[in-house]
């Protein structure tokens, strides 16, 4: 299966100040809160207002796992227009492109559907649009994992409202929004998410990632090391660090900018298992003083 992602400016974040880390939760809090989440709405719905919903309430998961803001994030009509029409422009062509040319079709409608294309995370082979919010997060692949922007995009602090389209096997979400006023503050976004982490949310094969906030660290360069060791119940590193078999920096304006993205070798991922990780080489400051970042991650099950 195929995505694509693009490239936004840095965002406008939050000042910053020391921030606090997010609230630990329970395993019971999370089991909790995911079935408030991904439960069906009370009123009846179909067609491709039922599809939107199921996906919308998938991505509102993804992002409460994630510390990020979730509860209000709401479907937009416009936006669903967009992405409806940018989705059929790609069935047209019969390909995804973010920046297509027109094929012919009147100017109003190639203008709405470029604005679906270009301003979308946008998928090809899935036959739901969960599925393809399932995708954009794993975005593990070798055309993704260099930049795992979809997954970025997906968790943008800043966004407020979203839409979807899907034709066929092509799909989009929208992901450039960024209305929402107040951006809670934080130091980094990480995924898998620090704390207690669902292993139906995370695959083994998956990349790990840290988007670290611009206005709180600098850029990170060449020297910056992401480490991952299995830890005991207390959170204490037992053994030597895994082994990788993919690092690398990258500081596009997806969404958040300055993401390290590192993914191990081999690993278990199944409820019980621990571990910890450990950032080396950010700086904070124009002293560029050292800021290395550690945090735990604990999987468990929510069936």
């Amino acid at each position: 299966m195929r995505t694509l992602n693009v490239c936004l400016a840095l965002l406008i974040l939050s000042a910053a100040a020391a921030a606090d880390p997010p609230k630990t939760r329970t395993a019971e809090e999370i089991k909790k809160k995911l079935a408030e989440i991904t439960a069906p709405p009370d009123k009846e719905l179909t067609g491709m207002a039922r599809e939107r919903d199921a996906a919308l309430r998938r991505l509102k998961a993804y992002r409460y796992l994630a510390n990020v803001p979730y509860d209000d994030l709401t479907l937009d009509d416009d936006t669903n227009a967009a992405c409806e029409a940018g989705v059929k422009l790609c069935a047209k062509i019969g390909h995804m492109d973010h920046t297509p040319e027109n094929p012919g079709l009147p100017e109003a409608e190639y203008k709405l559907a470029y604005k679906g294309t270009s301003r979308s995370n946008l998928g090809q082979g899935w036959a739901s649009l969960t599925r393809a919010v399932d995708s954009w997060m794993e975005d593990s692949d070798r055309m993704n994992i260099d930049r795992v922007g979809h997954r970025r995009w997906c968790l943008n602090p800043t966004m407020q409202k979203t839409g979807f389209g899907r034709v066929g096997e092509f799909t989009a979400m929208y992901a450039f929004d960024m209305t929402r006023k107040k951006v809670p503050d934080y130091d980094f976004v990480s995924w898998p998410a620090r704390g207690p982490m669902p292993v139906e949310y995370f695959k083994s094969g998956y990349a790990w990632s840290v988007s670290v906030n611009p206005r709180r660290f600098n850029k990170p360069g060449d020297k910056v090391e992401a480490r991952i060791y299995a830890a005991n119940d207390k959170g204490e590193k037992v053994g030597e660090a895994l082994k990788l078999n993919y690092s690398h920096v990258d500081t596009e304006g997806f969404a958040i900018p300055n993401c390290i993205i590192f993914r191990p070798e081999k690993i278990a991922i199944a409820p019980d298992w621990r571990y910890v990780v450990e950032i080396e080489g950010l700086t904070t400051g124009r002293d560029r003083k050292p800021a290395p970042l550690r945090y735990e991650v604990e999987f468990i099950s929510v069936k």
